[in-house]
């Protein structure tokens, strides 16, 4: 008579490679998302251009944006004037670019407080395109004058 052994634990095997597998895969995942070669924004331009040489003290200015737009993930926009010392602004709320290719002109307004000079804006844009990964992208516009405003000492 031939002994029959009944493996009791077979649930167990089963429960263990489809854990493996499953971590597996979760390990591919971030690799995928970690190293993939996302591209979400492009400038055919070196820089942005302002629309002025010269703005006053409180005045609004505007500079002009060419791109293409290929996705639209979540983004966190800050502003800086640049000079040899950098005045940050407030994080404003980002202006949406619609996706494709594009020209727009983005509105900026120099603060009272802005001391008068050369200035440059440095535009940094944090595209969070999966919960792993931020793609940066730092740009500037060129150099404008920024003079006193009108009645401002």
């Amino acid at each position: 008579m031939k002994l029959m052994v009944r493996k009791p634990y077979a649930w167990f095997t089963i429960f263990s490679l489809g854990t493996l597998f499953m971590v597996f895969c979760a390990i591919v995942l971030v690799f995928f998302w970690s190293f993939w070669p996302y591209t979400v924004i492009t400038f055919p331009n070196a820089n942005y251009e302002t629309t002025a040489a010269s703005y006053a003290q409180g005045q609004t200015g505007y500079y002009t944006v060419k791109y293409c737009k290929y996705s639209d993930p979540p983004v966190v926009k800050t502003k800086e004037f640049v000079d040899d010392i950098i005045y940050a602004l407030d994080v404003a709320p980002p202006t949406v670019l619609p996706t494709g290719c594009h020209t727009t002109e983005i509105p900026f307004s120099i603060p009272v407080s802005l001391p008068p000079g050369r200035y440059r804006i440095q535009v940094d844009a944090k595209y969070r395109v999966n919960p792993v990964r931020v793609i940066e992208s730092i740009r500037e516009t060129n150099q404008f004058q920024v003079t006193a405003g009108a009645g401002v000492q």
